[in-house]
């Protein structure tokens, strides 16, 4: 080989690694990325579900038979979407980066559950079997 062409491997060499680089960063700012909105987005639901369970233990003993059903066949939809959005961020590699807020998330979850479940219990219609639901 003669110089200039080592010189150009060289320099073909060094653009490649700059470009893997690069190309690295750039992935892994795009992960990083992912991360904070993933975290960001189980923050937000997090509060938003504490705010639904503040709103209806404030609200309990005010509530028709009607209106505690509603809540309680509504609160499902939240159920199945988080047994989604578990099971996307498992599958997605993710459980442990985004470990504290998917635990504070899991906990507003199950508290709003335990709400439900009293809701079910003590102001549905015992006609209608919800406690069976919640598997308690």
């Amino acid at each position: 080989m003669s110089y200039r062409t080592e010189i150009k491997m060289i320099e073909q060499t060094v653009s490649s690694i700059e470009d893997t680089e690069q190309f690295i960063l750039h992935g892994s700012d795009e992960h990083l990325d992912l991360i904070l909105d993933v975290q960001k987005g189980f923050s937000n639901i997090a509060e938003l579900t504490r705010g639904i369970v503040d709103d209806i233990e404030k609200n309990f003993n005010s509530y028709t038979s009607e209106k505690a059903k509603d809540i309680v066949d509504k609160a499902f939809l939240i159920f199945s979407g988080s047994e989604k959005i578990n099971t996307s961020i498992i599958n997605a590699g993710l459980q442990n980066e985004v470990r504290t807020q998917l635990e504070m998330f899991n906990n507003e979850v199950n508290d709003l559950r335990e709400i439900t479940n009293d809701l079910s219990r003590y102001k549905v219609n015992r006609n209608e079997d919800y406690n069976s639901l919640f598997n308690d």
